[in-house]
């Protein structure tokens, strides 16, 4: 015997209750009438389907005077948890028919929500609440189910802390040594502990920066995803354009950042790495719309991407970074910094925040 409990946007009656005992399978059933319907069913599942049910109730209102606003299979088994807030309800309807694709999905066994239809307008944050079985559906898929398939969610991944070697005795130029830098042991851990964050459960693609050391740090949430590491040489580093570090001025890094076209011989100005790394982005969003994507890259690239949106500020000889007036960082990056970028399915930003960790 399986339990099967839905709230519905209609009154009960015994019409209904005497109609739903009526079908083969259906042993007892509880309704309760208060500002929406709650029907609570106990059935035979070898004879009928929770599916099949719904099909039932949906037949005898025609359709059309009650909809599905919450669900509880009582699955009796271990579950995870995943939660949305949204703010792009466009109407009752809307949220009606994602509660109803839900249900039907299989391994989706309890949905909640805080919507009312008596007060509900447009733009309020919706929060759902999905219990589901990980061993039949994934959070990725529930995503894919309950967002705009062409919204497009990217999070900017510093990699972790690199191994300093000694290069005294080593053919390759400055730039060379750079690229080739491995992560150290702590780093490896630094890696492995911050990137072991649900909502990267749900990645679709993997990009890296050809640096040895952005790489490493994305095999670990390549390897959780089964995926794959796209390497992109434009996700890189800014170049300095030296060929020691001695070479490097004291104040090179405060001048390039008050100076865009500041630079230092064959090296990038703040200009050229932000364009470069803006042409690679759009390059990565047109190419996946709606997917979660994680972009393994550097510090120095992460902030001249970040001014395109984002006011930067130097405040006490630090960064002060902000998006429409609130705060999302304040100094440097750490090693694994995560930035969340959201894009509209035009590319255009919808929010930018710092995963904490």
């Amino acid at each position: 015997m399986k339990t099967l409990t839905i709230l519905m946007d209609s009154r009960g009656t015994k019409d209904l209750e005497t109609y739903l005992l009526t079908v083969n399978g259906v042993k007892d059933i509880n309704i309760k009438n208060e500002n929406d319907l709650e029907i609570t069913i106990n059935y035979n599942s070898n004879i009928i389907s929770a599916k099949t049910i719904k099909m039932e109730i949906d037949l005898f209102f025609n359709n059309k005077t009650a909809s599905l606003l919450a669900f509880d299979k009582h699955a009796g088994i271990k579950t995870k948890r995943y939660q949305i807030t949204k703010t792009d309800i466009c109407c009752e309807y809307c949220f009606r028919g994602m509660i109803d694709e839900l249900f039907e999905t299989d391994g989706v066994e309890k949905v909640e929500s805080n919507f009312d239809i008596e007060k509900y307008n447009y733009g309020d944050p919706i929060t759902i609440t999905i219990d589901y079985d990980p061993n039949i559906i994934k959070d990725k898929d529930l995503k894919r189910l309950i967002e705009s398939s062409d919204d497009t969610t990217i999070y900017l991944i510093r990699h972790s802390k690199p191994l300093e070697v000694n290069y005294t005795d080593t053919k390759d130029n400055l730039q060379c040594q750079n690229e080739k830098k491995p992560l150290s042991i702590e780093g490896e851990v630094i890696a492995k502990e911050k990137l072991n964050l649900d909502i990267f459960n749900n990645i679709d693609i993997v990009y890296s920066s050809n640096y040895v050391r952005a790489i490493s740090t994305a095999k670990y949430l390549a390897e959780r995803n089964h995926l794959e590491i796209n390497i992109m040489d434009d996700l890189g580093e800014r170049k300095f354009g030296i060929t020691s570090w001695k070479e490097k001025p004291k104040d090179f890094e405060r001048k390039q950042f008050l100076d865009e076209n500041y630079k230092i011989g064959e090296g990038e100005s703040q200009k050229e790495v932000k364009e470069r790394m803006t042409s690679a982005i759009t390059k990565i969003q047109n190419e996946n719309k709606g997917k979660n994507i994680a972009i393994f890259t550097h510090g120095t690239a992460i902030s001249y991407l970040l001014k395109n949106w984002c006011d930067i500020k130097i405040i006490e000889d630090k960064l002060n970074y902000s998006y429409k007036g609130k705060e999302i960082l304040n100094g440097h990056f750490d090693y694994c910094e995560i930035i969340k970028l959201d894009f509209d399915d035009h590319n255009k930003i919808k929010n930018i925040e710092r995963i904490a960790r």
